[in-house]
């Protein structure tokens, strides 16, 4: 059916390092083909979006917008938006896309759970779940919907991730362990340090090789986060918290590691995690083990990047990168998963690429980086 005059189209999955010349999509490029409809789209990593002239306007952004902090956007050679938004600047655009009903949020949460049942999955972490989705997952539960176990972690701030701290808003809120006879626990807190490699957007201590303008973005100031973290000790949340770049990766560690001389004992207990943990300064590898922090890696991530990772980070900042057999080494507890949509939710592509470093189509012989293979 067509899509009635005005409404948004919407959708997600494209990746212009898999396009000739991998070069960032334009605004003009989208109108040629979206009938007048203001229209968005998500990178494959939901870490840039990708708008069309009518979304922009309807947007009401100009040359004279200034970049967010924790974002960027591309302009054009006159200092106007050109159709991509990084990070924090994806909410300039996506905030006015009108939300979607309550009775559809369920209704995909409910074929979300039930695809990863069919996928084999017997439990999922939710990674970055608006407060007011759990009264949904509660109905599901109770109208036994909930083919799979869910770990739940909140979003700790609204979209444009420097806002709505879910804790400081919610002072009564605490851990749900184990409703429904273990089909649902909502325990940790979703942080988001930074972007990703993909978008150039992960936080990076030196430049980007092969953009030496830009390291990336902080995607959260460090008093926000210090607050956040001594909030989530107090009531006995986990926090789970992304970081791509060495950059983040640093800071990130660093925050726990002062959140926790405030825990008597110690915060190693509380296992905490660093999702992605990508990129690595060799300085700041011992320190999983000595905080007793858990990388939380996405084997698949590797194979997807490893064609265009190094021309990011370049020869010897990729040797610090998806480190999973040092981990293992060192005697880190290391969790993997897939970051499901960014990479496919079945379990044997991501075991497959933790084992071989290496494409369905076996490419490289011998892995990417063998060192690392698990």
């Amino acid at each position: 059916a067509a899509l009635p005059s005005g409404e948004w189209l919407l959708g997600r999955g494209w990746d212009q390092t898999r396009w000739p010349g991998q070069q960032f999509p334009t605004a003009a490029a989208m109108d040629a083909v979206t009938g007048g409809h203001p229209a968005y789209l998500e990178r494959v990593d939901g870490h840039a979006g990708w708008a069309n002239t009518k979304a922009i306007t309807l947007a009401g952004l100009t040359a004279s917008t200034t970049d967010p902090a924790g974002g960027r956007i591309l302009r054009d050679a006159k200092g106007a938006p050109a159709g991509v938004f990084v990070d924090n600047a994806q909410a300039l655009v996506s905030s006015k896309i009108p939300p979607p009903s309550r009775a559809a949020r369920k209704r995909h949460l409910a074929r979300g759970l039930e695809a990863a049942a069919q996928a084999g999955l017997t439990e999922v972490h939710d990674a970055g779940v608006p407060l007011d989705t759990i009264p949904l997952y509660k109905e599901l539960l109770a109208e036994g919907k909930m083919p799979a176990r869910a770990y739940v972690m909140l979003a700790a701030l609204d979209p444009d991730n420097t806002r709505g701290d879910v804790l400081a808003a919610n002072r009564t809120l605490r851990p749900e362990i184990g409703l429904g006879d273990g089909r649902l626990t909502v325990r940790a807190i979703k942080v988001v340090s930074d972007g990703a490699l993909g978008s150039r957007g992960a936080y990076l201590l030196a430049p980007y090789t092969d953009e030496p303008g830009t390291r990336g973005l902080l995607r959260i100031d460090a008093a926000r986060f210090h607050a956040l973290l001594a909030e989530a000790l107090a009531r006995g949340f986990q926090v789970n918290t992304h970081a791509i770049g060495d950059a983040a990766n640093r800071f990130v560690l660093d925050e726990y590691e002062r959140a926790f001389a405030g825990v008597p004992g110690g915060g190693r207990d509380r296992r905490f995690r660093v999702e992605h943990a990508q990129v690595l300064a060799p300085a700041d590898v011992p320190r999983f083990k000595s905080l007793g922090v858990i990388p939380s890696v996405q084997p698949t991530h590797c194979t997807s990047d490893m064609r265009w990772a190094e021309a990011r980070v370049g020869p010897v900042r990729i040797m610090g990168a998806y480190l999973w057999k040092t981990f293992l080494d060192q005697g880190v507890v290391l969790a993997g998963g897939s970051d499901a949509p960014v990479d496919s939710i079945a379990v044997l592509p991501g075991l497959y690429a933790a084992v071989t470093r290496q494409d369905a189509r076996g490419w490289p012989p011998g892995g990417w980086h063998p060192q690392e293979r698990v």
